[in-house]
């Protein structure tokens, strides 16, 4: 769930020339003052720190700028003020975490805060889960030994063979319906593209290379696909995929990516917020989950399965690289918050994964969060959603700001 095909420049063009898309205001009629900014912003990776790129941006005004533009400078300006200040730190300095976080997510962060907040997320869905088990009659104390026996039980598994692969893709393909019905209740109007998505297996090509399953965003005579992974389909139960559809297709990636193709953030803005990419499709597990469409508990066990796997990779992150933890403290962490690992992130590859990144997995949860807390404070979310995906990825900073002004 972390690939991504971003629909090319040309593409878009050839879309909004054939009244496929319909691009927001705001990134099509950009000022005269982004293309001296999109001058500059191409001209840093030449300069030789973030001091010297900091100050050829300082002259920038970001309230003459575009949207787009305006958000590419903060989010940059952001990213570079925290380069120069782990420039000026050891290596093994105790002050480089936080530094880290920050730069991940995108503004000032206080990892104590961000500890209280996984953790209380963590505890409200344990609480759910507890319910939903009970109600399932599985029985326990431990979250993730009922999580296990949930993964365990043959009722819930398709045949390792042909017929069982068609009939997952055919449950998640009723499922990605179910989205589509639901966008208007979630969006303004979207582009045609957003909606033009559906699910494939992986071809046997695709599965004799090896390759894991993977997006293909919609474009010219080409549909936007979820190609799925079923090759080890006993390790996917059924109440497992319906979270996949809503995270990689609809309400997420696949509302997401294209609006941002769209918009045309400068690249440097993407590999700065780039939390918010996942960040967006949790919040669409969110989304589809708060809005009823899980049909029976172990559906919605299915979807705050994946919901603890964000935030017990967030309570990882912050353990293994702010608090000292050792290994053996994250994966406790993890088998007893979930029990089973999710199919593409065993717990041993995934803890090293988080200490190579440091505040990545916090960047993402914190990014769903955020978004949740702006749109909870709308009577009607549309408005929020749009505007936080008109322009492109962002950072929790301008993610907060707009939640605050919807």
């Amino acid at each position: 769930m972390s690939e991504r095909q971003v629909i090319g420049r040309r593409e878009v063009l050839e879309l909004l020339g054939a009244g496929m898309i319909a691009g927001p205001a705001s990134a099509r009629q950009p000022r005269t003052e982004d293309a001296a900014l999109r001058q500059t912003l191409d001209g840093l990776a030449a300069l030789p720190g973030p001091g010297e790129r900091l100050r050829a941006l300082a002259g920038i005004d970001a309230a003459r700028l575009s949207p787009v533009g305006r958000a590419d400078v903060l989010t940059i300006r952001f990213a570079l003020q925290c380069d120069q200040a782990l420039a000026g730190l050891p290596a093994n300095a105790a002050e480089r975490y936080p530094l880290l976080l920050a730069r991940a997510c995108g503004a000032p962060i206080n990892i104590d805060a961000a500890e209280r907040r996984l953790q209380a997320e963590a505890a409200r869905l344990q609480a759910t889960a507890a319910r939903l088990f009970d109600r399932l009659g599985i029985p326990g104390n431990q979250c993730g030994d009922r999580f296990r026996a949930l993964f365990a039980d043959p009722a819930c598994h398709y045949g390792d063979d042909d017929a069982g692969r068609a009939a997952a893709v055919a449950d998640m393909s009723r499922w990605l319906g179910d989205a589509r019905a639901a966008l208007p209740r979630w969006f303004g109007p979207l582009p045609a593209a957003c909606r033009d998505v559906e699910v494939a297996p992986l071809s046997p090509a695709d599965l004799a290379a090896g390759k894991p399953g993977y997006r293909v965003l919609p474009g010219p005579g080409r549909h936007g696909t979820y190609y799925v992974d079923l090759r080890d389909i006993r390790r996917r139960p059924r109440w497992s995929l319906r979270s996949v559809v809503h995270h990689e297709l609809l309400p997420g990636h696949m509302v997401q990516l294209p609006l941002e193709a769209i918009a045309g953030p400068h690249p440097l803005r993407l590999r700065d917020a780039r939390a918010f990419t996942e960040g967006w499709a949790i919040y669409g597990e969110m989304l589809a989950w708060r809005a009823g469409l899980c049909a029976d508990p172990a559906e919605e066990l299915g979807i705050v399965h994946w919901l603890l796997f964000r935030v017990a990779r967030g309570l990882v992150d912050i353990g293994i690289n702010g608090r000292g933890w050792s290994v053996g403290q994250a994966l406790d962490c993890l088998g007893t918050t979930m029990g089973d690992p999710v199919y593409f992130a065993p717990f041993t590859a995934d803890i090293a994964a988080i200490a190579a990144q440091p505040g990545q997995r916090v960047a993402e949860a914190l990014t769903a969060y955020a978004l949740a807390d702006g749109a909870a404070k709308r009577s009607n979310p549309r408005r929020f959603h749009a505007r936080v995906l008109a322009d492109g990825a962002l950072p929790i900073l301008l993610i907060t700001r707009i939640g605050t002004r919807a």
